[in-house]
């Protein structure tokens, strides 16, 4: 009968302890945003599949600024390359709890930049938070996106 405790608390703590899942279609909330100074425009929509320690995204634009992109990387902190317009990104990502830590320098064009992510989600999986900081040259720039669950 201990031996059923024990394995039944680990099971709990286990399942408690699983990284959250990102799997769904996400619009932005501009009322809750605050995009503040980033040089880059937010994704007015993303699909994101996440299966295991893969994650697929595909983003949506209302504006010519921000192309629609897809894109994937993987949550192993091994380094990912893709191309988002005419730009190239290396991509390296890492679970800090229950928070997806996502760094990506950009090269284009221009001078090069990086971009450093934090997503979490909400308690209930409705909002993916997304704090923004960017570092380029020209300084730090921050902000905060807040994307709602499409049903």
């Amino acid at each position: 009968m201990r031996g059923r405790i024990l394995l039944f608390f680990a099971t709990v703590s286990l399942l408690l302890a699983a990284d959250p899942n990102f799997t769904g279609e996400w619009k932005l909330n501009p009322a809750r945003s605050g995009r503040n100074n980033l040089p880059e425009p937010a994704a007015a929509s993303l699909t994101i599949e996440h299966h295991g320690n893969t994650i697929k995204c595909s983003t949506g634009s209302d504006h010519a600024a921000a192309p629609a992109a897809a894109f994937s990387f993987t949550t192993d902190r091994k380094e990912s390359r893709y191309r988002i317009g005419e730009s190239s990104r290396s991509t390296i990502v890492k679970w800090e709890g229950d928070v997806l830590i996502i760094n990506t320098i950009v090269n284009g064009r221009g001078p090069s930049y990086t971009v450093m992510d934090r997503w979490k989600l909400s308690r209930d999986g409705r909002t993916l938070k997304i704090e923004r900081t960017v570092e380029s040259v020209n300084g730090e720039a921050e902000g905060n996106l807040v994307y709602d669950r499409v049903d």
